[in-house]
């Protein structure tokens, strides 16, 4: 019978039945497309049982196997290509940036944070001294701290603290080097956000035995390896910056005087709110909620459940370069103390 140009579906139909008129009737256009389907259906897998004419020894007839692996990374690609940029953030302005950026940035400077309350014996950042005993005091905790940058996305932090105490009451000073700490960070923007995620790992190279300590050593470290993650957002409305994180600690068992003892760890969120006045003056208001988890000592937890606690921070900063001053008063459990801070840093670019 003779072939109508009736598409494709006329001609699989009858691709396989007896041979029709001389090629010559047929137009190259439909002649192309009648060899393309021949091609395609030979390829094709046949069904389970379909024997080849004149086939030996019982096998059944076996046809190529799509290109499986192909289409495989083409479909990666393509999958790739729409999940990387909700992963990764980045805006045209942040890509800009990073490529025109150079690749490796060290920064390294010298901070310098205080703590006064005239209601405590002087603590600050952990470092007790003299717990809960009366009479005012301040605390000094000093650090040289070293940034490495690499391409304006991924950081490398380390930090070599010590603590110096001052108590009033006794008209002493103590110093103790404090816990040297290693961080890593990755950031991003998208127009108007900015995202920062950290980790960070703390050594016990601080002054923490319990023997020292009763003898009147100053109390600079946590005595074990504590372990830290945070994640923060900031959102950029010229002149005003508001910013939320979430981070939470966790540390190794350790042995205590009488028998071992672990600190489950800390959950805790921040927000805050910074108004820059001009380019070198700015002030910002914070609070930080957090609940802190029961401690296990001996295989039996100190508390029956985990602490809550608020904190609440208003301070004024002045940062002329390269320098950085910041001090203001800050609440905690019906406490006030007065805190600052003032550092200094240099940037060094390959």
């Amino acid at each position: 019978p003779r072939i109508r140009p009736a598409g494709l579906n006329a001609l699989a139909a009858n691709s396989s039945g007896p041979a029709g008129p001389a090629p010559s009737s047929y137009s190259p256009a439909l002649t192309a497309t009648a060899a393309w389907t021949s091609r395609w259906r030979r390829c094709a897998r046949p069904k389970a049982g379909l024997r080849s004419p004149g086939a030996s020894h019982g096998r059944t007839m076996t046809a190529p196997r799509p290109r499986l692996r192909a289409r495989a990374s083409r479909l990666l690609l393509i999958v790739l290509s729409a999940v990387l940029p909700a992963i990764l953030p980045l805006s045209a302005e942040e890509r800009q940036r990073i490529a025109s950026s150079k690749p490796v940035s060290l920064e390294g400077g010298a901070r310098l944070d205080w703590r006064l309350s005239p209601q405590e014996g002087g603590a600050a950042g952990g470092s007790a001294a003299g717990g809960s005993e009366a009479g005012g005091g301040a605390a000094l905790d000093a650090a040289g701290i070293f940034d490495l940058t690499f391409g304006g996305l991924w950081s490398f932090t380390l930090r070599v603290p010590a603590s110096l105490a001052f108590r009033a009451d006794a008209g002493t000073v103590q110093a103790s080097p404090g816990d040297i700490s290693l961080g890593a960070g990755l950031t991003g923007s998208r127009e108007a956000l900015r995202w920062r995620a950290d980790l960070s790992w703390t050594a016990p190279t601080g002054e923490s035995s319990p023997w020292r300590i009763r003898d009147g050593a100053l109390p600079s470290g946590g005595g074990t390896q504590r372990f830290g993650a945070e994640f923060a957002l900031s959102l950029i409305r010229d002149p005003v910056v508001l910013s939320c994180a979430l981070g939470a600690d966790t540390a190794l068992p350790q042995r205590v005087p009488s028998g071992r003892l672990w600190r489950a760890g800390e959950l805790r969120a921040s927000f805050a709110l910074h108004e820059a006045l001009n380019d070198q003056a700015s002030w910002s208001i914070s609070a930080t909620p957090a609940l802190t988890l029961p401690s296990l000592a001996n295989g039996r937890w100190t508390a029956r459940g985990p602490e809550w606690s608020l904190s609440i921070a208003v301070q004024a900063g002045w940062y002329p370069e390269p320098f950085a001053f910041r001090s203001g008063t800050q609440s905690s459990g019906g406490a006030w103390a007065w805190i600052g801070s003032a550092g200094v840093r240099k940037e060094w670019k390959r």
